[in-house]
């Protein structure tokens, strides 16, 4: 099928060859998670030939470059012969460094970012740390510009999942691209087209619009908190507390809980506004996973709105489902899939606050 053909480059990005001869492929792309793919055949078909680990492969229908990373074969006489290939998206390359150095930070979580990866694979104090042609190229995405920390810190962490854990904190996506001979990292945030705004064409997903199926809803507050008192060094009445959530939140409309962080400020040696922030950021955590639980949920048939035309990765779209539910609803994964069945593309979304969601 056209664009479906999986190109296999070597580590120079020279081309080795076209693999078309396989049994079936699937190829998924994400918006702050490492995308992957999965390539199955006949032993002897071109996927021997021309697939090795560490090559990277890529297909007409997608901008997102994988690398080859496990192989595995088996040959059984007179039943079958096949082969599997498995790998993830080229942003993976940072998986292989880690945070060197212990790094005490503040700012624009894009500043960050970049200095993280600047430090350990684009210009590192050890030269063999250098991940040679890599480069960072920033945004001035408003929404990605706003978004900054006070003090944080990182040790020895993996440098890739540090980025994710970032990136997903804060509901940002990132990309890597290959440029000529360079990687080039980026972050992005996605184009709203949801009814949250006035200046991009709608796209709805809809029982109405005849593009979605088996739609379903839940919503679930019983274990719901939105205020919670922190607790960190000290006993009695000296124990420092700290407030995180709307603190604002009144009457009924007020869910506290309690939470002891387990964290010591060393006996005064973290400054007070330094040990405060990371104290109210685990109650901020403790708050993340209280959540009401709340989803409308549905296949989305990509007909009517075309991946790559009408919308992308991380933009926000209009889902409305049963029992009157609407909301926003960010793409965070598309899936490419051929085999004897034909071929299937559909999107994966996440539900954002904001909607009617009748809860």
């Amino acid at each position: 099928m056209d664009g479906m053909d999986v190109m296999v480059l070597d580590n120079n990005f020279n081309i080795i060859g076209i693999v078309d001869d396989y049994q079936s492929l699937i190829w998924t792309e994400r918006y702050n998670e490492a995308g992957d793919f999965q390539l199955d055949g006949d032993l002897y078909s071109t996927i021997s030939k021309y697939c090795k680990p560490g090559y990277y492969a890529k297909i007409g229908k997608s901008d997102t470059l994988m690398v080859i990373e496990n192989i595995e074969a088996s040959e059984e006489p007179r039943t079958s012969n096949k082969i599997t290939v498995k790998g993830r998206s080229i942003d993976t390359i940072l998986e292989r460094r880690v945070l060197w150095e212990f790094i005490t930070t503040s700012g624009k979580v894009q500043s960050i970012i970049k200095k993280l990866i600047t430090e350990n694979a684009i210009e590192p104090v050890l030269p063999q740390r250098k991940i040679p042609n890599l480069y960072f190229v920033e945004t001035n995405d408003p929404y990605i510009d706003s978004k900054s920390l006070n003090t944080i810190q990182f040790e020895n962490d993996n440098l890739y999942e540090t980025i994710q854990t970032l990136c997903q904190s804060f509901d940002i996506g990132y990309k890597m691209k290959v440029l000529g001979n360079s990687f080039a990292f980026g972050l992005y945030y996605g184009v709203d087209r949801s009814y949250k705004q006035t200046i991009n064409p709608y796209v709805i997903f809809s029982e109405e619009y005849d593009n979605i199926s088996e739609s379903r809803y839940q919503c679930d507050r019983a274990k719901y908190k939105n205020v919670a008192l922190v607790g960190g060094a000290g006993d009695g009445d000296q124990k420092f507390r700290v407030v995180a959530g709307d603190e604002a939140l009144s009457g009924l409309d007020r869910f506290e809980m309690y939470l002891d962080s387990g964290l010591t400020d060393n006996n005064g040696e973290i400054s007070h506004q330094d040990y405060a922030y990371q104290v109210m950021t685990k109650g901020n955590e403790a708050l993340k996973e209280a959540q009401k639980i709340n989803t409308i949920d549905g296949k989305i048939v990509p007909d009517m709105f075309k991946y790559g035309i009408d919308y992308n990765m991380g933009d926000i779209l209009q889902y409305k489902g049963i029992m009157g539910t609407s909301s926003p609803v960010r793409i965070t994964e598309f899936i490419r899939c051929l085999d004897a069945s034909g071929y299937k593309e559909y999107p994966s979304y996440i539900l954002l606050e904001g909607g009617n969601k009748n809860v």
